[in-house]
């Protein structure tokens, strides 16, 4: 295992990563579980200052049952796994979104058409 870590320089990488990361080197496991935490909190702030996407983070922020899904992917197929991410984001395409899609695709279509 050292000769691995060596011949690849995984400790150089790991250390100029805690560096970027302005965590003291050699890294305790104390520091890392810290600095999950901080970029957690960061991560969920910018989350929530986001417009339609951010509405409900603050809701679902500490939610064991409503955030069941994400800790164990095995509760839901793959395909329905992606699905309920779109929703959560507020990603995902509906009729409306879709109708404008085609109404643009369309008029823009028709536009190059009759120029020519």
């Amino acid at each position: 295992m050292q000769a691995l870590a060596t011949g690849t320089k995984l400790e150089s990488r790991v250390r100029r990563l805690a560096l970027d990361a302005r965590i003291a080197w050699p890294v305790t496991g104390e520091q890392l579980a810290s600095y999950t935490r901080t970029q957690k909190k960061a991560e969920l702030a910018r989350w929530k200052r986001l417009g339609s996407q951010g509405k409900s983070a603050a809701a679902f922020a500490d939610s064991k049952i409503g955030n069941a899904w994400l800790r164990d992917p095995s509760l839901l197929k793959p395909c329905r796994m992606i699905t309920a991410l779109k929703m959560r984001t507020n990603s995902c395409a509906d009729r409306a979104a879709m109708s404008r899609a085609t109404q643009n695709t369309g008029s823009y279509m028709q536009a190059m058409w009759f120029a020519n």
